[in-house]
């Protein structure tokens, strides 16, 4: 949900302002232009956590090199490969 946010923000912040496509008078093209922005904004935050998989998953492995003997990080580690 936090990564959705952050991308509404971000897509918010680039959109093009200077075009009325939302405030036409066209419901079908309010509705597209509703549907598009949904689209690249979920697809933002899909692209993101996909990016971000790689270096979560090294920084738990080093914690779990780290602190070996911990049984909290041996829990977690299992439950997170479950």
């Amino acid at each position: 949900m936090l990564l959705y946010l952050a991308s509404y923000a971000l897509v918010s912040r680039f959109r093009r302002k200077d075009r009325d496509d939302l405030f036409s008078t066209d419901e079908d093209e309010v509705l597209v232009y509703r549907i598009s922005s949904w689209l690249c904004t979920f697809s933002m935050a899909i692209a993101v956590g996909a990016a971000l998989l790689l270096p979560i998953s090294i920084a738990s492995n080093e914690i779990l090199l780290l602190y070996p003997n911990s049984y909290y990080v041996k829990w977690l580690n299992s439950s997170l490969i479950q």
